[in-house]
């Protein structure tokens, strides 16, 4: 059995966990990437092109990926981080070829990449969610939404289909909201091709803490624990992360982490197919409250150096059966397969 790596840095760990399954790893790289050290470290390696001008756009073109997977032969197909990890259309394309895409299904990557549509999906599972508002058509309607919500200044405008910190503005003084408006559904339009825009509540002083799920679409589902992710550089979690909460944040930790477990089943249900795991990300207050901030369809190894877990090897183990496993939700890091 072989598996396809779309991925220009496939890790070692999800190298050895192929070994460890007995898969023939297949690589892709663009013609700039012919001697890189990832075309090295896969057994088989295929070239990927596309019109479209620039070294990466051929690890974009879903075509020109899934056409590489039916010549090498590849059952399945790993998305890695980034490119098309996230990709509905990749996803799809890959089950109409009868390639295993190890990841969520379609419909559940379309659902958590619309993030206005993950949050009203977060309130009616009763996780709590920061104030926000739906779609916004103009710097208008924001106002008038603020107006209508009577929520104040701070507020952040969102893109609704981005990520990766790009797509956000922050407001702290009324005469900044046209300005930020304008300029975060034009940054969004640029990076996602879409401009759609959001508002949330912002929130001085907050924690970012991210809780890592894994489910198996039959209705097992586990987390891999939390971490303190808020050291940020431009919205972004800096690389390497954080420990698990401590402190006086103890108290919190079985609400954080089986309100992830709990909406992961409800988003399984919903989109009616199985999925591989969920990263919930959510802003922790001063005051110790808890409200979900964004849902992502793909993984995030660096959670793995928080927990006893071999990610790489669930991700295999998800495709094939049931979880099976049997977990504290509140202390310790007792994890069993």
């Amino acid at each position: 059995c072989s598996l396809q790596i779309v991925a220009r840095s496939p890790s070692g760990l999800l190298g050895s966990a192929c070994q460890e399954e007995g898969l023939t790893t297949v690589g892709v790289y663009a013609e700039e990437d012919k001697g890189s050290l990832h075309v090295q470290r896969v057994q088989e390696a295929i070239r990927v092109t596309s019109k479209n001008p620039g070294p990466i756009a051929p690890y974009l073109d879903v075509q020109s990926v899934v056409e590489a997977a039916k010549q090498t032969g590849a059952q399945a197909v790993h998305p890695g981080y980034g490119f098309l990890s996230e990709s509905a259309e990749f996803a799809a394309a890959c089950e109409a070829a009868g390639i295993v895409f190890i990841g969520p299904r379609p419909e559940t990557i379309a659902l958590l990449g619309d993030k206005v549509r993950a949050r009203e999906l977060a309130m009616s599972s009763n996780v709590p969610v920061l104030k926000g508002s739906p779609f916004l058509d103009s710097s208008q309607h924001a106002r008038d939404f603020l107006a209508s919500e009577g929520l104040p200044l701070p507020i952040i405008f969102k893109a609704a289909f981005g990520g990766g910190g790009r797509g956000m503005r922050l407001v702290r003084q009324d005469g900044e909201l046209n300005e930020a408006f304008e300029r975060c559904t034009s940054e969004a339009k640029t990076a996602f091709g879409n401009g759609s825009v959001f508002l949330e509540e912002f929130l001085d002083d907050a924690r970012h803490i991210e809780v890592q799920v894994l489910a198996d679409g039959q209705g097992g589902c586990a987390h891999l624990y939390e971490r303190d992710c808020s050291v940020q550089l431009r919205n972004q979690k800096a690389p390497g992360g954080g420990g698990q909460m401590t402190g006086s944040n103890q108290c919190h930790q079985s609400n954080c982490r089986w309100r992830p477990c709990r909406y992961t089943q409800i988003i399984l249900h919903t989109s009616t197919a199985p999925k591989r795991k969920l990263n919930q990300l959510g802003p922790h207050d001063p005051h110790g409250h808890l409200s979900h901030l964004a849902s992502q369809s793909l993984a995030d190894e660096c959670a793995q150096l928080d927990s006893t877990f071999d990610m790489q090897s669930g991700d295999f183990a998800c495709r094939q059966f049931a979880l099976g496993f049997e977990q504290s939700c509140s202390t310790g890091r007792n994890l069993k397969s």
